[in-house]
């Protein structure tokens, strides 16, 4: 946390949806999003170069998953890890274990009828 404010890196692969959490965390005082990318090979490399506080991580990305992320992310040799929260239209009880196992800290379904980036930055 720097100023005081959470840092964010954003892993979401449909542009509408992140403009929706960057616009909402643009209200807050709290928090910034710090980077963003749209899959893997784009955002490996920004949870080592931004050090962020969070890692809101979608599971279906443009080039591989959200699950490809967290294991590469395993592999990081990170001071501390984020807080992972991950996004997901999978409802499987097996794939929410298996991300659970390799990291995430917290899922929303995006299938929910509450679900909304303002839920997710919210909850934070």
């Amino acid at each position: 946390m720097s100023n005081g404010r959470l840092r964010l890196l954003l892993i979401e692969d449909r542009a509408d949806e992140r403009d929706r959490f960057l616009n909402f965390c643009a209200l807050t005082d709290d928090m910034e999003i710090v980077g963003t990318a749209a899959g893997c090979r784009e955002g490996i490399p920004l949870v080592t170069t931004l050090h962020p506080d969070v890692l809101i991580l979608d599971l279906q990305l443009a080039d591989g998953t959200g699950m490809d992320f967290l294991i590469e992310m395993e592999k990081l040799p990170l001071v501390q890890r984020p807080f992972v929260v991950v996004t997901t239209v999978v409802v499987s009880n097996v794939v929410l274990s298996m991300v659970r196992e390799h990291g995430s800290n917290y899922e929303f379904i995006k299938t929910n009828p509450d679900y909304s980036p303002e839920l997710v930055i919210n909850t934070l």
